[in-house]
């Protein structure tokens, strides 16, 4: 098995378990260095874990760093990404891919022309909850699938005063937390081949009412959906429907089920790796079964992406379909924002191939 020599490129909050597992849990990663924007963070995670800070611009030019790992903001993806694909470094990125989907469709096409791997977050989508699901619907449990619906909530007002990028275009409720029910949809049921939808920026003008804020007192303006509905049609015949709310409460409360002519399943939160998969058959009085877990991925595993990337690399997956299902996933979501605007449906013209399973 090749071990990849890996860079970190952005070292926030969110940095910490993705440098804990790939050092600690993914034998085919080594991470050897990290950079931060202004360069103190990475300073502090360089000692922390015994690798080096370096500028991002020394990192492109090191022929030993083979793998970039950028946990950015989504408005500065990219630029990131592209610089380091024209470098010959493969990619993974945190959720969304790109800020637009020509933007992704344009990275993917560079990093084909280069050989090289391009994969985004959410990873949460090869953990034991959603790959538990996976099987439970590819084995027939639920019998054919004819619909599905995800609804999730969370507390925006109160999350825009303590992490400002969550205000720009690209970082909306869809797009920042929505992404993970839409993955999961799609690693379940496939691709998609029609929308409709609306969206919403509720109280776009507001203040920083955070006392611990530098912003404190400032005012602000929201620039992404906080609110954001659609339905579509998939190109296996099942229809589902989507409720992203972020002007609701803490805690967040998901919901997701996959409805068939057998059983419904129930899926857990899809921003986390493990929980309960509850399987309802079709018998008068109603019957629920807890599925047993398929992997062992059942804890926070982020940084299980970047290694499955490589794997698949080493396998001859240079077209890996993990980044084709990225890009569907911007398309869909702007499909939304679009059908909001035009009240028409939105044809969906990307697609992937579900990807292999179940396994450890």
């Amino acid at each position: 098995m090749k071990i990849w020599n890996v860079a970190v490129v952005g070292c926030g909050g969110i940095s910490k378990i993705f440098f804990d597992n790939m050092i600690y849990k993914m034998d085919n990663l080594n991470v050897v260095a990290c950079c931060s924007k202004h360069g103190e963070s990475a300073k502090r995670k360089a000692a922390e874990y015994g690798i080096k800070a370096m500028k991002y611009e020394e990192i492109l030019v090191d022929a030993d760093i083979e793998v970039i790992v950028n946990l950015t903001p989504v408005i500065e993806h990219y630029a990131i990404i592209k610089s380091a694909l024209e470098h010959g470094k493969h990619v993974y990125t945190e959720k969304v891919m790109t800020a637009t989907y020509a933007e992704a469709k344009e990275l993917i096409d560079l990093a084909k022309s280069k050989n090289l791997m391009l994969g985004s977050a959410p990873d949460t989508c090869l953990g034991a909850a959603i790959q538990t699901g996976k099987m439970a619907v590819e084995t027939g449990m639920i019998g054919e699938v004819t619909g599905c619906v995800v609804s999730l909530n969370r507390n925006l007002g109160v999350m825009y005063d303590r992490i400002p990028f969550l205000v720009q275009p690209a970082a909306g409720i869809g797009f920042d937390f929505g992404i993970y029910g839409l993955t999961a949809l799609f690693t379940l049921l496939g691709p998609v081949i029609e929308v409709s939808g609306k969206t919403k920026i509720r109280k776009p003008n507001r203040i920083n009412e955070n006392r611990e804020s530098p912003y404190f007192g400032e005012q602000y303006e929201v620039k992404g959906e906080n609110i954001m509905v659609g339905q579509m049609e998939f190109k296996n015949g099942a229809f589902g429907t989507v409720l992203f709310n972020g002007n609701s409460i803490y805690m967040e409360k998901p919901y997701i089920s996959i409805q068939g002519t057998d059983g419904i399943l129930f899926l857990p939160d899809p921003n986390q790796f493990g929980g309960k998969v509850i399987l309802q058959r079709q018998v008068w009085g109603g019957t629920e079964e807890e599925l047993e877990m398929i992997n062992s991925y059942t804890d926070n595993s982020r940084g299980l992406g970047v290694s499955e990337l490589m794997l698949s690399f080493d396998k001859g997956g240079a077209t890996d379909e993990s980044m084709m299902k990225a890009a569907h996933a911007i398309e869909v979501l702007e499909g939304f924002v679009e059908s909001g605007k035009t009240q028409k449906f939105i044809t969906i013209n990307s697609t992937f191939k579900k990807d292999k399973v179940y396994t450890d």
